[in-house]
């Protein structure tokens, strides 16, 4: 778990001193990725203990946000689309409850 949160934080060390904006969203990608690590576990195997909505909620936003996009480049769609997966991922595991259908 210290593992993670100091990948995820250096991540986010190194996105905040560079000066490229696709390297700053490809390690705010990185560090978000590596911070959900936890909570993905947890939801696979104690689906109980976390609420579908905020991520059904926050997927749709991101949905959203994605239709309000005009000029189609990574640096645009890249965040919306990562937060728009992994909110499904975390619904998903969530809503149905997947490590009980797997292991029945």
């Amino acid at each position: 778990m210290r593992k993670l949160i100091a990948v995820s934080l250096l991540a986010l060390i190194f996105w905040g001193l560079t000066k490229d904006a696709f390297i700053a969203l490809v390690l705010a990608m990185l560090a978000d990725g590596v911070a959900c690590i936890p909570t993905l576990i947890k939801s696979y195997y104690h689906p109980e203990t976390e609420d579908s909505r905020a991520y059904l909620l926050a997927g749709i936003s991101a949905l959203i946000t994605l239709a309000s996009i005009q000029t189609w480049t990574f640096l645009y769609y890249g965040f919306p689309l990562w937060t728009l997966l992994i909110c499904a991922a975390f619904t998903l595991l969530i809503k149905f409850r997947l490590e009980k259908i797997i292991h029945a």
